[in-house]
């Protein structure tokens, strides 16, 4: 690959995000799953459960689904926290 081709990957890369989409019925599943999982920029990372799934994206591709988007669907970019430490903190003597 050329080098402009391979920073153009890399910037594309680091423009994803990952967001939670929330379907408010199944029948919104039904209608906007394919819609949603066609829109170019967007990768599918799990949708295992029949009221969520989780998508990879760029900002342009969620503008995309968001502009042509209903109240059916909820879209969050996903929030991840920090796990408690395993140990407890030392007693200071």
């Amino acid at each position: 690959m050329e080098p402009d081709t391979l920073q153009r990957a890399a910037g594309y890369l680091e423009e994803m995000k990952r967001y939670v989409v929330m379907f408010r019925d199944s029948s919104a599943r039904s209608v906007d799953h394919d819609r949603i999982a066609n829109t170019p920029g967007i990768r599918i990372l799990d949708d295992t459960t029949s009221r969520a799934m989780l998508i990879e994206a760029s900002s342009e591709a969620i503008a995309a689904v968001r502009r042509a988007g209903t109240d059916r669907v909820s879209i969050s970019e996903e929030t991840t926290y920090a796990r408690p430490g395993l140990t407890r903190p030392g007693i200071r003597r």
